[in-house]
């Protein structure tokens, strides 16, 4: 196991280059579930790794990835209901950012999922219910900034927030004014 030092180290790189992702598709409705890091750095996401397969006795992959700007990049990729929730165990408590929620969201998912599960190598059908852990997770991604940033923010800083979020939903369409 790794010290605290590494995994709060880790817990930063997944704040700052993570996506934690829960999306649903296919003709069979599925659910795929993933925490991603994708940096240019590989030597970044081989510690990852190391860190991720000692918290959760997996092997997750890192994968070659071309980003927007067609650089070389790679994807270090986590999946599996197991292992997520044995990584989010580790690290939400740590993470104090706007990814915290999506976390916390995630891990509930997970744990309905495997209660539902019950041993059982099969997942059965997703539900209603589990529609609605996806739309929350949709529209915590959707959210500008979280109140609780807000919060300890200097009014200077809150100014700045506000006009940033005021020309980020004039310029993508979006109405969902969180910031008060």
């Amino acid at each position: 196991m790794f010290s605290i030092d590494k995994i709060n180290w880790l817990v930063g790189i997944v704040e700052g280059e993570g996506c934690l992702s829960l999306v649903s598709g296919g003709k069979h409705n599925f659910f795929n579930l993933t925490i991603a890091i994708t940096n240019t750095d590989l030597l970044i996401l081989s510690e990852c790794k190391k860190i991720i397969d000692s918290i959760t006795n997996s092997n997750c992959k890192i994968r070659e990835h071309s980003d927007e700007r067609q650089r070389r990049c790679y994807k270090l990729v986590v999946e599996g209901q197991e292992v997520i929730k044995k990584l989010l165990d580790a690290i939400t408590p740590l993470i104090i950012g706007n990814k915290r929620p999506q976390a916390e969201l995630m891990l509930q998912f997970v744990n309905r999922r495997l209660t539902l599960r019950n041993g059982k190598k099969k997942s059965p059908k997703y539900t209603e219910e589990d529609k609605k852990y996806l739309y929350a997770m949709k529209s915590l991604k959707n959210i500008i900034e979280p109140v609780e940033t807000v919060r300890f923010l200097s009014h200077r800083d809150k100014d700045t927030v506000r006009a940033l979020a005021i020309k980020e939903t004039n310029e993508f369409g979006r109405n969902d004014q969180t910031l008060n």
